[in-house]
């Protein structure tokens, strides 16, 4: 097959779930290119999994940044030669990839899980002919990005943290290369405090304070978003900040994982390790993880972490055997890939 697929990614998670696309894709002998927002996760994801994106645009953090970002990175997109040859754009919403896709005339097939990511759903979802995403997101909750009329929905029953989980070996013995604690330790990982929806659903737990009061029980590990973390947190006594990492490295001998966001949150509760996040509102992935026995927990305020946190300490910090509940579910990768495969032989 002579098609060529684009794969976009603006985040680490979503670089991680492109190249688990791209393995997909290249065993059904469909060829790919994946392009990624300049950061310094990129290249040690790339450098780790041994792939090469094409490295185009940048974060912005305010309104007028994030704007004239997005319009600089269409303008460099088209500089590709195999974004202009790719027949197809696989892409979480992405307005400035779909953007330069539909603008071309190519297939777009959006992947989220989430929606509310405002924002950037009603700059790329009523684009889209694909919109691919986990049914244990209510509908309900992406229809009013849907243009029934020029896209299509299909669900698969899973998270999108199963595809790069099945597909990469973690690093033995990882932490003791960093001189992390052999009795074992705290990932946390801030808040997206510049996310476009942060104002509404990010939450208002001070986090620095979380971390400290965690700090004083025991080793924290910081996972940092940006370079005020690294100023912010190397402050704390017993907190170590890291360079940028692939997490799945850091897993090995941690207790526990507690972050701002979801993706570290899902990733360690998957594989049986507790985990919470610390989102203002209950995320209905999350949930449903909980609810197939996932040690996924919910806290928006420091009181609420802390009691899940001292309730764990008093029981030895157990781990739960996931396997058999993760055999039940879906990898979106392998939906993704058959479904691409599937409509490119049927046109």
């Amino acid at each position: 097959m002579d098609t060529l697929v684009w794969l976009d990614a603006l985040t680490p998670k979503q670089l991680l779930l492109a190249y688990s696309i791209s393995v997909e894709l290249r065993e059904r002998r469909v060829q790919s290119i994946i392009t990624a927002r300049k950061e310094s996760y990129v290249d040690v994801i790339s450098r780790r999994l041994s792939f090469t994106p094409y490295a185009v645009g940048e974060y912005g953090k305010g309104l007028k940044e994030k704007l004239e970002n997005d319009c600089k990175r269409v303008l460099e997109l088209i500089k590709i030669k195999e974004v202009l040859n790719a027949s197809v754009l696989v892409s979480y919403p992405s307005p400035s990839a779909v953007r330069t896709a539909f603008g071309l005339g190519k297939k777009v097939y959006v992947i989220t899980d989430t929606p509310h990511a405002i924002h950037a759903h009603r700059l790329s979802v009523p684009l889209a002919d694909y919109l691919i995403y986990s049914e244990f997101l209510g509908e309900r909750e992406l229809e009013k990005y849907i243009l029934d009329r020029f896209t299509r929905k299909v669900t698969y029953k899973g998270v999108d943290e199963i595809a790069w989980i099945r597909r990469t070996r973690p690093k033995k013995g990882y932490y003791k290369e960093l001189g992390l604690p052999e009795e074992g330790y705290i990932i946390a990982r801030p808040p997206e405090r510049y996310a476009a929806y942060y104002g509404e659903y990010g939450g208002r737990l001070d986090f620095p304070l979380l971390v400290k009061k965690l700090a004083e029980k025991r080793t924290v590990v910081l996972v940092p978003r940006y370079y005020e973390d690294i100023e912010i947190y190397s402050r704390l006594d017993n907190v170590v900040v890291l360079k940028p990492v692939l997490s799945l490295d850091l897993y090995e001998n941690s207790l526990m994982t507690i972050t701002g966001g979801a993706t570290m949150a899902r990733e360690a509760s998957l594989l049986g390790i507790p985990s919470i996040y610390t989102f203002s509102t209950e995320i209905s992935i999350n949930k449903a993880l909980r609810d197939l026995g996932f040690p996924l927990h919910h806290a928006s305020d420091i009181d609420s972490v802390m009691k899940i946190f001292l309730k764990y300490e008093r029981e030895g910090w157990p781990r739960i055997n996931t396997s058999s509940i993760m055999r039940r579910l879906e990898d979106p990768s392998e939906k993704v890939a058959n479904l691409i495969v599937k409509e490119l032989g049927s046109s």
